[in-house]
């Protein structure tokens, strides 16, 4: 099956959209404390809402599931781990940044300015406008994906 940048575009949109929408207040909940609401929220929208959607939108899930479990059962699992580690670390990120203090951010925050040359450091084969991005010859070099070959879109800039 070839690439077809449109329904990627539009799976993301999507992704965005339910993201966005999970996390507005609901009137009968606004009384909460935040770590009552979060994990409430969390287990709502990341555990049972794709439980769901997986079981009515995809014929036979629980018998993908099972298959799964059964032929890689530690993947399934580790998965599941680091998503629960990914979830718990971002749950408590904010009370940590919330009693840290100014000093502390000041050097978390000069920490990550020093490393972005070197942790985030990328190699681009070439710097793009939007207006330049749907060029037919720059177009057709994104859908090579030749190993290597990043391009970075650079909005600011005028073609």
């Amino acid at each position: 099956m070839g690439a077809n940048p449109f329904s990627g575009v539009i799976l993301l949109a999507i992704g965005g959209l339910c993201s966005a929408t999970n996390f507005i207040p609901f009137r009968q909940i606004k009384r909460w404390s935040w770590e009552v609401y979060w994990p409430v929220q969390a287990f709502a929208a990341w555990v049972m809402v794709p439980i769901v959607a997986a079981c009515v939108l995809v014929p036979n899930c629980c018998g993908i599931l099972r298959q799964a479990l059964h032929l890689d059962s530690h993947s399934v699992w580790l998965s599941l781990l680091f998503g629960m580690a990914w979830g718990v670390g971002g749950w408590l990120l904010t009370p940590f940044l919330a009693g840290a203090g100014a000093e502390t951010l000041g050097r978390l925050r000069a920490r990550v300015a020093a490393e972005l040359t070197t942790t985030f450091a990328s190699n681009y084969t070439r710097e793009v406008s939007l207006a330049g991005m749907l060029r037919p010859d720059a177009f057709n070099s994104y859908l090579r994906r030749a190993t290597g070959e990043k391009f970075l879109v650079t909005p600011q800039v005028v073609p």
